[in-house]
């Protein structure tokens, strides 16, 4: 059933050939019936997103729930991430913490990070920085980059612990070489201002050029401060704002 699952993702994304929606959701299911969980979760995918089929979020989340209780780690997640979302129903975070933590547990780095939102958001739990902070960390060591940016964040702000610029930026570069375009900008701000290292103006720019060629606001954002001559103003205004109380 592996072979069914992977020949039906090549005819889901069109690797190799045309996108054909119709096989891919016939692989899915043989597999599904065939009790390989992957093919349960990937054919949720289809339901959720409409793709071959109608839009049928009762469906996936069956599903997923199916994948889910044959131990695979995805279709957890794929199902926390509805509840928490209020896709298909009502938001529940805590079905969303329970699907996610499980997911975490075994190891399904998504889950980890997934997890550590709802922790540092308070959604479903109270918030605890401390234990966002460790779950981001865990994601970004198994490298699932989204939690190493997300780690880099805290390292920047002093959230959960000391600020440390210079850590901060190998978190934002490990997740950038990973092409996560955020965490780019993100480097590329420490660059420019010289946080945590020399700063380095060219390479800043070209941060945030890539970022905002990718479409990411906040790199075209950062590309206009620089350019206009605006950056240095608008980074001790912050400083001073935040030195005055006014914002955290």
């Amino acid at each position: 059933m592996r072979g069914c699952v992977s020949l039906g993702f090549l005819y889901e994304k069109g690797i190799g050939g045309v996108v054909d929606l119709a096989h891919a959701k016939k692989l899915y299911e043989k597999a599904c019936n065939n009790e390989y969980m992957r093919g349960c979760s990937d054919l949720g995918v289809l339901y959720r997103k409409g793709l071959g089929v109608e839009i049928d979020l009762v469906r996936a989340r069956e599903l997923y729930l199916r994948a889910c209780n044959g131990e695979f780690m995805p279709g957890c997640s794929n199902l926390g991430f509805l509840y928490e979302k209020g896709i298909g129903s009502d938001a529940d975070f805590t079905r969303a913490h329970n699907l996610y933590e499980k997911a975490c547990n075994l190891d399904f780095m998504k889950g980890c990070y997934n997890l550590a939102t709802l922790y540092e958001k308070g959604r479903g739990v109270g918030v605890d920085l401390s234990h966002a902070r460790k779950l981001y960390l865990k994601a970004c060591n198994d490298n699932y980059l989204q939690g190493c940016n997300n780690f880099g964040i805290f390292l920047v702000d002093g959230r959960a612990g000391k600020i440390n610029y210079a850590r901060a930026r190998d978190f934002y570069r490990k997740a950038c070489d990973g092409e996560i375009i955020l965490a780019c900008t993100n480097l590329g701000y420490l660059l420019e201002h010289g946080l945590g290292g020399e700063a380095d103006i060219s390479k800043a720019r070209n941060l945030y050029e890539g970022a905002c060629k990718a479409e990411v606001k906040l790199g075209c954002t950062k590309l206009w401060i620089l350019e206009s001559g605006l950056s240095k103003i608008t980074y001790y205004l912050v400083k001073l704002l935040k030195y005055s109380g006014v914002i955290n």
